[in-house]
């Protein structure tokens, strides 16, 4: 999909190597059937686009052992 002109992705420190540097965050709906958000910046669809799963890393905070453990024992 292309941007509208004017409008900027939302996420400006993505890197991709696809043809058009977007990315959308997609709902799964079924093995052959997806949805994408709101898309109100890009040009309308036109055909044979290409889907393609990118995993992003996302960083978990944990408290540690020791006070998950002690936490009840007051």
């Amino acid at each position: 999909m292309k941007l509208k002109e004017g409008e900027k992705h939302d996420d400006l420190s993505f890197t991709s190597d696809s043809i058009n540097e977007t990315i959308h965050k997609v709902k799964v709906l079924t093995p052959y059937a997806f949805r994408i958000g709101n898309t109100l910046k890009y040009e309308k669809y036109e055909h044979n686009g290409i889907g393609k799963q990118l995993r992003t890393k996302k960083t978990l905070n944990f408290k540690p052992f020791k006070d998950v453990m002690l936490q009840g024992q007051d």
